[in-house]
């Protein structure tokens, strides 16, 4: 017999994230949501601080779009600390 250890979301908004806490048998342990410099999910990450829920970065690249490895902000950072803009993203 198998037994689940931890149950994994993914894009669940606030609201649905909400309601499935309400059964207490049905914790999730992650939301998966897409989460890159250019969009922070300011308030998913609130409520799942809030739930004890992690959360996991879907596309921290942002899929490579919009140039993300030559923004200017990016690299600035990069510069100052001796990290590459990957390194950046992912701390």
């Amino acid at each position: 017999m198998y037994k689940i250890k931890a149950i994994k979301v993914s894009n669940f908004s606030t609201g649905k994230m909400t309601d499935l806490t309400l059964i207490p048998e049905i914790k999730p342990a992650i939301n998966q949501i897409e989460l890159h410099p250019y969009r922070q999910q300011s308030l998913q990450r609130e409520t799942s601080d809030h739930l004890k829920i992690a959360v996991e970065a879907w596309g921290p690249f942002n899929q490579v779009k919009d140039n993300i490895f030559n923004d200017s902000t990016l690299n600035t950072i990069a510069q100052k600390y001796g990290k590459s803009i990957p390194r950046v993203i992912f701390n």
